[in-house]
């Protein structure tokens, strides 16, 4: 939906929206700005495999929406706006998936050091470091 003005790696084409009043350094206090505080509203961290965490929490003001935010400690911090919904197969994705942790339309994905596209028709299988 978009990416937080914090954010360390945008997805390109999504509009950008301050996230400012988020705990961005705080794993545990993004997850109780949602949580507990009204009906339907949630909150969830992790730590992740390689010292990051993850962290996400409904946005009180609108519950339709929620923040995403993954934290590595070399390659910084992507932070984003998305549907409540999503939000269970993002951190899924984010927790526990091996091929990168931010992905975008048509198969690129970020691994935490650069942006990979997938193999083009007629060309190499196999995913390519994007030129």
């Amino acid at each position: 939906m978009a990416n937080g003005t914090s954010t360390d790696h945008p997805i390109p084409g999504l509009p950008f929206i301050n996230d400012g009043r988020l705990p961005l350094d705080n794993p545990d206090a993004i997850e109780c700005t949602g949580r507990n505080q009204g009906e339907g509203l949630w909150g969830s961290t992790d730590r992740t495999e390689h010292g990051g965490w993850v962290a996400f929490t409904t946005e009180p003001k609108n519950p339709s929406f929620a923040w995403a935010v993954y934290y590595h400690p070399t390659y910084g911090r992507t932070v984003l706006l998305i549907r409540d919904g999503d939000q269970g197969d993002l951190h899924h994705e984010w927790k526990y998936g091996r091929s990168g942790f931010l992905h975008r339309r048509r198969g690129y994905w970020w691994n935490g050091e650069r942006w990979h596209r997938p193999g083009h028709r007629g060309g190499p299988a196999g995913l390519h470091q994007r030129p």
